[in-house]
């Protein structure tokens, strides 16, 4: 079996040895062969002159090397930090080699993973969130826009409340991706679907991308290792590649509290190994229950990981719902229908209009509400160049009368709104539709 050869980012700040656990999890030693990199930066001291700026980019808190003494000692603890490690990965059976760089850190890493055939970059990183991180920025963040090379991160753990802080040496700012795209993968095929039509997503919305890789721990070591090859088999052929996070737990529950801390724009899931056998509707309850809970947009993906066709459903006419959705089929290059679905007449069944029949105008005379939805989304449609037959309208139930559309159709997406951030959805027309349709589905909140 070949090798993947790994680089292991030690010494670029303080919680960077917090990724050897996670590199040693993951691959064992007939697996990897690694490389350990560290980056002495000679206008930083490694020491912290005040303990309460640790919260502060280095250049606030970080002395300067003057001397030629202090340089070399500097160097030569950075070779021990390494030698050390070395000898316990050797032990275990890995092989090893080290390289130390001298330089500003991100460019230096950049340049020497860049000039060589690395399989993976593997780091620790503080996760950095809010104000700090637009200020700041990171050195993953940093090292995301210069590497080709996909990247494993690990988000550090925070001491236990009173422990003394720690902070990332940063070196400049890097601006926060104005969209990110989160998929999950347990491993399973609908899962690793999902994972392939986030990476789709993201490239074409320029956004940036994640994938939670979820292992079981009642599984052992390695079955967790295989699902990581698997996600990272299947995100290969992507660029930008996505940086991949291990999380281990029930799915829903790990998930949930990545999303806690590092909300995503856009959260793109598929059924989960409970799912089981069955109809390509059924997304299974973990898939269920991540839905209901996803603080922002979802997209809960059926069958092919691709979009070429969208139906934007309509129950309550929104203009940003319907501009959000428009914007997303141009990103993706899809073709888009909207249908408007309202109360059903005397509890009949869905009946859908023939917008271009000489009785249209008649039906609109006699219903004015529809007539003004009807010109208030065929204007939005006008505006951005759909053609006026893209509109659907009909009476009856939105759920039943959708999937009817579905049915005749061959829509690869469905699409439809929620009214706010984590608004219960349960037994809703959202709820329904997620739940019986055989398109995949995409929930776009305010």
């Amino acid at each position: 079996m070949t090798r993947r050869r790994i680089a292991v980012l030690l010494e670029i700040s303080e919680i960077s040895a917090e990724i050897l656990p996670v590199v040693r999890r993951l691959f064992p030693p007939d697996q990897a062969e690694l490389t350990l990199i560290a980056v002495a930066q000679r206008n930083l001291s490694p020491m912290v002159t005040e303990a309460y700026l640790t919260g502060m980019p280095p250049s606030l808190y970080a002395s300067p090397i003057y001397t030629e003494e202090e340089w070399e000692a500097h160097l030569r603890a950075v070779q021990d930090t390494l030698h050390r490690v070395v000898v316990e990965l050797r032990t275990a059976g890995y092989v090893v080699q080290t390289v130390l760089l001298k330089g500003e850190k991100v460019q230096a890493i950049a340049d020497y993973v860049e000039n060589r055939s690395f399989d993976l970059i593997a780091m620790a990183t503080y996760g950095r969130k809010g104000f700090s991180r637009l200020v700041y920025g990171s050195v993953a963040e940093r090292l995301l826009r210069l590497v080709t090379t996909p990247m494993l991160l690990f988000r550090h753990q925070p001491a236990p409340e009173g422990a003394p802080a720690t902070a990332e040496r940063q070196v400049a700012p890097a601006p926060k991706p104005a969209f990110t795209v989160v998929a999950a993968s347990d491993g399973g095929g609908h899962s690793l679907d999902a994972v392939r039509l986030a990476c789709k997503t993201a490239r074409a919305l320029d956004a940036r991308c994640t994938i939670l890789v979820i292992g079981d721990e009642r599984a052992g070591i390695a079955a967790d290792q295989q699902i990581m090859k698997k996600v990272a088999d299947a995100v290969r052929e992507f660029e930008p590649h996505p940086v991949l996070i291990p999380l281990v737990g029930p799915v829903d529950e790990a998930v949930s509290r990545y999303l806690e801390g590092e909300p995503a724009d856009l959260l793109v899931i598929g059924a989960f190994k409970d799912r089981g056998s069955g109809d390509v509707s059924a997304i299974g309850e973990t898939a269920h229950r991540l839905f209901g809970y996803a603080p922002k947009s979802v997209l809960v993906v059926k069958g092919e990981p691709s979009i070429r066709h969208m139906l934007v459903c309509v129950t309550d006419y929104s203009t940003p719902l319907l501009d959000d959705a428009l914007q997303f089929a141009q990103a993706l290059d899809a073709r888009i229908e909207v249908a408007y679905v309202a109360p059903p007449k005397n509890g009949a069944a869905p009946q859908w209009l023939d917008t271009t029949s000489t009785d249209f105008a008649t039906t609109l005379d006699a219903d004015r509400q529809l007539a003004g939805i009807w010109q208030r989304i065929q204007s939005r449609l006008n505006d951005r160049g759909v053609a006026a037959e893209a509109l659907h309208l009909g009476y009856g139930d939105p759920v039943t009368a959708i999937l009817q559309l579905a049915q005749r159709q061959r829509y690869d997406l469905l699409v439809t709104g929620a009214p706010g951030a984590q608004a219960d959805v349960a037994g809703s027309f959202v709820d329904e539709l997620a739940r019986r349709s055989q398109q995949s589905v995409l929930v776009l909140r305010a």
